[in-house]
């Protein structure tokens, strides 16, 4: 059996869990050859998964991930479909959890937290392909820098450009979601990352 078929029958018994058509699923799975039918399927399948929770308007950041995607894709050839990939990690989330942990209620995750952190994970996306463009220009003015004063005492400087996501805080209850949690047996400490903040070495 394949793994398509592996995850699409060990999910059945649990989809209406989780607001997926088993339909929907199954042509998503096996009936869609083209990239286009297999997008507008997950878009449907994702659609239908958040719309008893009424976050179907985060959807409207997936359709613009999906424009920048098309519009970088000569010059960035790795670029994924990103309603599709966030369908299969759904789907393979739903597994693990229902399957593999079924018995563990300290790992198992809730059905709408997975459908958030699996359908919207690379909603930031954008942010990253800007920052990796940036980086890409200030790459090149770093060896053309380090070229030109090759023969001169040059202080060890070295141009860095970041996109630098701000205001977001209001979004979460005023946490900042670039600070990290590191999670070490049963305790969980916040540790603030300098690399984020505006003006730090």
């Amino acid at each position: 059996m394949n793994i398509n078929k592996t995850l699409f029958n060990g999910c059945v018994p649990f989809l209406n869990e989780y607001n997926c058509d088993e339909d929907l699923l199954y042509d998503f799975f096996f009936n869609t050859s083209s990239r286009l039918s297999k997008q507008d399927r997950a878009i449907k399948l994702i659609k239908k998964v958040m719309k008893p929770h009424g976050k179907e308007p985060l959807l409207d950041h997936l359709f613009e991930l999906t424009k920048i995607e098309y519009g970088i894709q000569k010059s960035q050839s790795w670029v994924r479909d990103h309603f599709v990939h966030a369908l299969y990690t759904f789907v393979l989330g739903v597994f693990i959890n229902e399957k593999l942990i079924k018995n563990n209620s300290d790992c198992k995750v809730k059905h709408f937290s997975w459908k958030i952190a699996s359908l919207f994970h690379d909603i930031g996306y954008p942010a990253e392909i800007a920052n990796n463009m940036l980086q890409a220009f200030a790459d090149k003015t770093n060896s053309i820098k380090k070229k030109s004063l090759k023969d001169r005492p040059v202080h060890n400087t070295y141009v860095n450009l970041k996109v630098f996501p701000t205001g977001f805080d209001d979004l979460s209850n005023n946490n900042n979601a670039f600070d990290l949690y590191l999670i070490t047996g049963l305790k969980i400490r916040l540790v603030r990352s300098r690399r984020y903040l505006v003006g730090a070495p």
